[in-house]
């Protein structure tokens, strides 16, 4: 039904491009951040390992996908001397060689003066609760929702009166500017513009609540309320999520109908994979923080009472998490958490090797079909197959609409119209692709795609630098931080494999932006420590680029 190979085929240049734009975006936002010229910034090895590793994956996948001999040959020479240059800077990056530049501030506008400066100064202060004072209106439209966006360009505004800059800069820009590009292309040539018109406000909202994350965490108190925040959420979710959801029947247990008394005035059904969907995301930065971190800063008792809150926070998640019955969760979860306690034990290696085998031992016992079988049935899907026929018509969308996508949110409109089901039939209702990566390819089409990798793929990334850079440097709440955030949102990728909760018309769907915007909040913020703590005279950052 799916041709594998070329979907594997075609990956290999979109994420090669994702790697080439994930670059230049985070050279652009270093050179910003430092005060320098960009090419100062991207002469580093770093960037030219990542640039040649993107246009090696570009050239693979030509070579896979060409017809002739002499496109594979071509193509395959490219392929080669890429490869080849790559392997070159991470030669000359491993051997000490990486530039020095002096660090240099970038230069901001002065603040107005008298009654403005003191407006915009508390416009600027209060951002993070006007942002989430009206992103209930754009989650929720109505007539009302515009007045949010309005309160989005004043926040903004203050920003540029008093700072000269709308935003900071984060490494993630050029993508999240791709994004709204081909969300404005969606909204354009939808067929539904209501659907439409609430999946650009959703976007809105999370590339809002992403910019306010990064501009007002601008200190590392700052950085931890935001975190709480996030964690605050994720227990708010858990209760009121599992009250609201109703009765969950005909999985693998019945939930009691107590919990389907309580119903709050949202308006529309709660689905429990979207909930589910949304938790993966935070409880591994909860479980983190409560096994690893140490909160130095804090009295003995203090520190105790946040681990105990913690601990709570992320066992109302957990529970919630098994009694939603989400699969794809209970997937995502699964290898999340692991990963959590692995790469956080001093004995990360033994454990990773033994997380390994665990998995493989477990493939071997149990057959794949069963497993695939198991992690795709609930509702309308019953059977890998019918969910097989439904990435199929989101390949032949992606195929007939690569540049534009079909339309912001209208998946469930086009696909029964021009790409019919015959194993699921006409009934059912499917809204989505019930996969993250193809989803925003017909949401936003092939370059919409790109610009998403680029986001998510820099994100992940940058965790991960993080957790590393803070564990050589032995800042240990730094490392819970970071370790968490990257096995959040390594959940959320394996969660989109068989699922779309973290995109489109659903709520949870601002929770990605959230934990992305602390990524880059933490990347701004956290290499500042190095003067409190840090190896001294070390002041080598994310790339390699080095400053005195």
């Amino acid at each position: 039904m799916i041709d594998w190979a070329g979907v594997c085929t075609n990956a290999l240049w979109i994420v090669g491009l994702a790697v080439v734009l994930t670059a230049l975006s985070h050279a652009r936002w270093l050179a910003g951040e430092r005060g320098l010229r960009y090419r100062a910034v991207w002469g580093a090895p770093a960037y030219q390992v990542a640039f040649d590793l993107g246009l090696a994956l570009v050239s693979a996948g030509l070579f896979f996908s060409a017809r002739s001999t002499w496109e594979r040959l071509c193509w395959g020479a490219f392929a080669l001397l890429y490869t080849a240059l790559g392997w070159v800077e991470w030669r000359r990056k491993s051997g000490g060689t990486n530039p020095a530049h002096a660090m240099r501030p970038a230069m901001e506008a002065g603040p107005a003066g008298g009654i403005l400066a003191w407006f915009t100064g508390t416009v600027q202060r209060a951002e993070p609760w006007l942002i989430l004072a009206v992103v209930p209106l754009l989650l929720f439209p109505g007539r009302h929702s515009p007045w949010a966006l309005v309160v989005i360009a004043l926040v903004w505004g203050c920003r540029w009166l008093s700072r000269g800059r709308l935003s900071v800069r984060t490494p993630s820009d050029w993508g999240i500017i791709g994004m709204l590009l081909m969300s404005g292309i969606g909204f354009w040539v939808s067929v539904d513009p209501s659907l439409a018109r609430a999946a650009l406000y959703q976007m809105l909202a999370g590339v809002a609540i992403y910019y306010g994350v990064a501009n007002w965490a601008d200190s590392g108190g700052r950085l931890w309320v935001a975190t709480a925040g996030l964690l605050a959420l994720g227990g708010a979710v858990a209760l009121g999520g599992v009250l609201t959801v109703g009765t969950i029947r005909h999985k693998l247990f019945d939930v009691p109908q107590v919990m389907g008394r309580v119903r709050l005035p949202l308006g529309e059904t709660v689905n429990p994979n979207v909930l589910a969907g949304g938790l993966c995301l935070i409880l591994p930065v909860a479980l983190s923080l409560a096994l690893f971190a140490k909160f130095d800063r804090q009295s003995p008792a203090g520190a105790r009472l946040v681990r105990a809150l913690l601990i709570l926070d992320a066992l109302a998640m957990l529970a919630a998490a098994v009694l939603l019955q989400s699969r794809g969760a209970w997937l995502a979860l699964g290898l999340g958490l692991p990963l959590v306690v692995t790469l956080g034990s001093r004995w990360r290696k033994a454990l990773l090797v033994a997380l390994i085998a665990a998995i493989v031992i477990l493939l071997n016992r149990v057959p794949l079909d069963q497993v695939l079988e198991a992690i795709s049935t609930g509702g309308a899907i019953n059977g890998w197959d019918k969910r097989e026929e439904i990435w199929s018509r989101a390949l032949y969308m992606i195929q007939d609409f690569s540049y534009t996508g079909i339309g912001l949110g209208t998946f469930g409109v086009v696909g029964p119209v021009l790409y019919p089901y015959f194993l699921i039939g006409p009934d059912p209702h499917i809204p989505h692709a019930h996969n993250l990566f193809l989803q925003v390819a017909v949401d936003l089409g092939i370059p919409g795609l790109i610009s998403f990798l680029s986001l998510y793929g820099g994100s992940l990334w940058l965790a991960w630098r993080g957790c590393q850079r803070a564990r050589s440097w032995g800042r240990v709440d730094e490392k819970a931080l970071f370790l968490g955030l990257f096995a959040g949102l390594v959940a959320m990728g394996l969660h989109g494999m068989v699922d779309a909760v973290t995109w489109g018309i659903v709520k949870p769907a601002i929770v990605p932006w959230w934990v992305m915007g602390l990524v880059a909040a933490a990347t701004r913020v956290l290499p500042c420590s190095r003067e409190e703590g840090g190896e001294q005279g070390k002041t080598e950052d994310f790339t390699g680029v080095t400053g005195g």
